[in-house]
């Protein structure tokens, strides 16, 4: 199996096609598109049907047009006929055997925006079972006013999906603590002992697809885990205290399965079109 994913669309969308596969590139996606990956000596049926083959996964661009069309339908019966999963990315309401063929399956919105990069990406992990949970720090009280965002959910980065989809063992950065103000949560403190690096989070995927959770400290003064302070990095359980500044800043790191949560800002089903 190949690392990239096809698309599939219908020719008059071609410039939309065009211009969404360079920003999936740019996010670190492979994207397949017939017009920018076509070999001049293979029949043309020949290539899409190995590319479908080969893909990990399948977006399904929705328009009139395509939903219409018999070229999409063909690649539409194809991909399911081989098992392959399935990503329909709604950007016009439609009706036709497209649409029809694809009613089971969960879809991404573009209506109200163009190139729904991040969404994508988390879907396509969430289409083919590589699923991140959904992390959260939150201020406890007594820590509210110290720090800003009081609560965030840290999310993987849409430019390390593509590694996600390829590599079974890997690490990324998913937030930052500290004083600067691009830091995932800002320190408010004014002090000088408080580094505006003060301490990141990752998380690393193993080899059996199990997520682990780690904090690096990167300060002048330490960060604590459960009250022991961290030796340059230390793993995350669900509901550890991470302690900053002393333990002045108590932060609560907790764990949900997705799936309990909204994942509405990802994936929608059929009947909610007329929403």
């Amino acid at each position: 199996m190949g690392n990239h994913i096809f698309i599939s669309y219908s020719w008059s969308d071609r410039a939309y096609v065009s211009a969404l596969a360079e920003r999936l590139e740019a996010a670190g996606l492979n994207p397949w598109m017939f017009e920018h990956d076509q070999l001049p000596s293979v029949h043309f049926l020949d290539q899409l049907m190995a590319a479908i083959v080969d893909a990990r996964a399948v977006l399904v661009v929705l328009t009139p047009t395509s939903m219409a069309s018999t070229a999409v339908t063909q690649e539409v019966l194809y991909a399911i006929e081989k098992g392959k999963p399935i990503l329909p990315l709604l950007c016009e309401e439609g009706d036709g055997r497209v649409a029809f063929l694809l009613r089971p399956f969960h879809w991404v919105d573009a209506r109200s925006e163009a190139f729904p990069v991040q969404a994508i990406g988390t879907a396509l992990g969430l289409t083919l079972g590589v699923e991140f949970p959904a992390v959260r720090l939150k201020a406890l009280i007594g820590s509210i006013d110290l720090v800003r965002p009081t609560e965030v959910t840290l999310d993987v980065p849409y430019h390390a999906w593509q590694k996600l989809l390829s590599d079974p063992d890997f690490e990324v950065q998913i937030g930052t603590l500290g004083t600067l103000p691009d830091r995932t949560l800002v320190i408010s403190l004014d002090l000088p002992t408080i580094s505006k690096r003060h301490a990141h989070l990752s998380a690393r995927r193993d080899a059996e697809g199990q997520w682990h959770y780690l904090i690096y400290d990167t300060s002048r003064n330490g960060t604590w885990v459960n009250g022991q302070r961290v030796k340059q990095c230390c793993e995350l359980c669900h509901e550890a205290l991470i302690g900053l500044v002393g333990e002045t800043i108590l932060l609560e790191f907790s764990l949900s399965d997705r799936t309990t949560l909204d994942i509405s800002p990802y994936l929608h089903s059929d009947h909610e079109r007329s929403v």
